[in-house]
């Protein structure tokens, strides 16, 4: 964050209103412990709420080098509770595809994470990328570790993996 400070002042001031030269000042003197003070209360460390899949995971080789990292259509997925520091309550999920070589990233929000929902994402986010997807990895969690997306990959020969936490 701090080595970024100089360099947003320019974009900030063309974009919003100009900074005083007092400010501009501080902001370029300010310590790396002290942002990191005033942003303490701000910053959520959020929740963790990947579940393992089921025995699927048996069905779905574990990442090794069979991606072809140069070239677009090797996507990781991921969700993320946007929840804040409590799963209580209604709350939205991100699914987030990434290409691996260009980092073309396409969000999508759901309700819940649930094998049709996060179905129904993945399928719009394949519709915006400007590639065929032709391989997908993904963690363990049963959002993805489930029927509907291996049969939707497998009916369309994209080749599916998942990565391994060792924790």
């Amino acid at each position: 964050m701090k080595t970024k400070l100089g360099e947003l002042i320019a974009p900030y001031e063309t974009s919003t209103k100009e900074i005083s030269e007092g400010v501009k000042g501080k902001l370029l003197a300010v310590s790396s412990a002290t942002i990191d003070r005033i942003l303490r209360r701000y910053r959520s460390r959020g929740r963790v709420t990947t579940k393992p899949g089921s025995i699927l995971r048996t069905e779905i080789s574990i990442l090794g080098s069979c991606w072809e990292e140069q070239r677009a259509g090797y996507v990781e997925a991921d969700t993320v509770a946007q929840c804040g520091m409590t799963t209580k309550g209604i709350y939205i999920n991100t699914v987030t595809l990434t290409d691996i070589a260009t980092q073309w990233r396409e969000c999508r929000a759901i309700f819940g994470k649930g094998a049709e929902a996060t179905l129904e994402a993945i399928k719009d986010m394949q519709q915006a990328f400007p590639f065929q997807i032709e391989g997908f990895d993904c963690d363990n969690g049963s959002e993805f570790l489930n029927h509907h997306l291996i049969r939707y990959f497998a009916e369309r020969k994209i080749r599916m993996t998942r990565f391994l936490f060792l924790l």
